[in-house]
């Protein structure tokens, strides 16, 4: 009777079997999701309006190395299929170069020729112009080349607000969008870490450029020019004294928000890195018969967030390129330009019109590196972000 009954078992087995239909069978395969299935749909998700309308309040020069839409620009960066070259940056730089020289040549040869107009002068003092009328002249000419050189100035001062702006409007928008994607990845610490900093950078630096380097860059202007007035008025280690304040501030100031950012970004890292590491490990141990295939699709879930987010990252590196290029470039062409300037000055004039483009030259490096550092701030941030939450992806 046992043999019978399990004679009858198997037959019945083996009839079920042969019965089934074929469309009730289910493959997994068909339904497994890639990384880069993963890689749209999170980027869908994503809210890039705040930064949507950042690229849409920029200029066309500002989006030489953009698209026209972020998620675009994020998915194409996630996917290795970024058209940036170094060629064209190059191609971006001399451009910007060359045109950022030919609208300061008509200023460079303006104060150039008022110069050489009172060497001329000057030199007629001992057959027809007395003392008196010499200095009338030497401050008519002066009066001239200063008002052209205040001009330049005052644009270049116009160029370098605007462009903090501009990074300061940057940072609002790109940081919220890559505090998400950490956040979505596990980074709890490291996001609530940032964030504070990432308020800091975007107003406190720029209020306190703003509010004290730039009024020790006037200074140093200012006192450049009444100290180059008269030999009876000294005041040009004053004038240094200023520059020098406002370039050991900025050294003090970014050097401190950098260390604290080190500091923070690593512990914040070290946690974030052992809180995935273990939600992967409980989810493969400890949930049963399916907690494989949870990890592995786990898996695949971070590895597409981890690529958005660093691809949202590049993203804001590429935009700060686009934005504060020309700016940057302006400003050195500026310097440069006032060097040659006073290199051609000197040998025609009296040397104070020489010393005041020297001293100008001087002072406007402070506002190149006011930039170079706020770029670099921003630079120092974005690649913590970048190399945050990675723990968790093999």
């Amino acid at each position: 009777m046992k043999r019978l009954c399990i004679t009858l078992l198997i037959i019945v087995a083996v009839f079920f079997v042969f019965r089934a239909r074929p469309e009730s069978v289910a493959y997994a395969a068909d339904d497994e999701k890639t990384v880069e299935d993963s890689i749209n749909d999170e980027t869908e998700k994503l809210d890039t309006s705040a930064l949507q309308d950042y690229f849409d309040s920029l200029s066309d020069s500002e989006k030489t190395f953009t698209g026209a839409s972020v998620k675009e620009l994020i998915k194409a960066l996630a996917n290795g299929e970024s058209n940036l070259s170094f060629e064209e940056v190059v191609n971006a730089v001399l451009g910007y170069a060359a045109a950022s020289m030919l609208g300061f040549i008509p200023a460079i040869i303006s104060v150039v020729i008022i110069s050489i107009l009172y060497g001329m002068l000057s030199g007629l003092n001992s057959g027809f112009l007395d003392k008196s009328t010499n200095q009338v002249v030497y401050f008519a000419c002066y009066g001239a080349a200063l008002i052209v050189l205040l001009n330049e100035v005052v644009g270049v001062v116009n160029v370098t607000v605007n462009a903090a702006n501009k990074l300061q409007g940057l940072m609002l928008a790109v940081f919220p969008v890559l505090l998400t994607l950490m956040t979505a990845l596990g980074g709890v610490s490291g996001a609530g870490l940032i964030k504070p900093l990432m308020a800091a950078g975007a107003t406190f630096m720029v209020s306190f450029i703003k509010a004290f380097v730039l009024p020790c860059f006037i200074a140093s202007i200012v006192l450049a020019v009444v100290g180059n007035l008269s030999p009876a008025v000294k005041l040009n280690k004053l004038s240094a004294f200023f520059k020098r304040l406002a370039e050991w501030s900025l050294g003090l100031v970014f050097g401190v928000f950098l260390t604290v950012l080190t500091a923070k970004g690593v512990v914040g890292r070290t946690a974030d890195g052992i809180a995935v590491n273990a939600a992967r490990f409980a989810l493969g141990s400890y949930v049963p018969i399916l907690g494989g295939y949870i990890s592995d699709g786990f898996d695949v879930v971070m590895a597409g967030c981890v690529l958005i987010k660093n691809a949202a990252g590049v993203t804001g590196l590429i935009v700060m390129l686009s934005v504060m290029l020309l700016p940057v470039i302006k400003l050195i062409v500026f310097t440069l330009s006032l060097r040659f300037a006073a290199a051609v000055a000197e040998p025609v004039s009296d040397g104070k019109i020489s010393d005041l483009l020297m001293s100008v030259s001087k002072s406007s490096g402070v506002l190149v590196s006011t930039l170079l550092g706020l770029c670099f701030m921003f630079f120092a941030m974005i690649m913590l972000v970048v190399s945050s939450c990675n723990l968790g992806v093999v």
